[in-house]
């Protein structure tokens, strides 16, 4: 598992089903200005609903999955911080712990305009 970072949400591979969302972390990837998209499923099992603020001292930055959970599950505002309002739903992040938790299906080449 590559790791760019530690991680708001704890140290796993990052998900969302937004489109929107993931596309304004992808960074062109050839030289046609494209940026690569993995498409597939994913097996959160117990999710646990991250509520932390990533800079609070009880944030889950970089930490490992809750204890009883397989997952952890955020729902986000645009710059990536826990919405609390749910009824102001934009964005998500699924973080899961384990390769075994993600089956790809397919890849998607998005070409960014410029």
């Amino acid at each position: 598992m590559a790791k760019v970072d530690a991680g708001f949400y704890g140290q796993g591979i990052y998900l969302s089903s937004e489109v929107s969302y993931v596309e304004q972390f992808s960074t062109p990837a050839f030289p046609e200005n494209s940026a690569v998209l993995v498409v597939g499923l994913a097996i959160p099992g117990n999710a646990y609903p991250a509520t932390e603020d990533p800079f609070s001292p009880k944030s889950l930055l970089g930490a490992n999955r809750k204890l009883g959970y397989q997952s952890h599950y955020v729902v986000v505002n645009s710059r990536g911080r826990p919405e609390r309002d749910v009824t102001r739903f934009r964005d998500n992040e699924l973080v899961v712990f384990d390769m075994g938790q993600i089956l790809p299906l397919f890849i998607v080449y998005l070409k960014h305009e410029e």
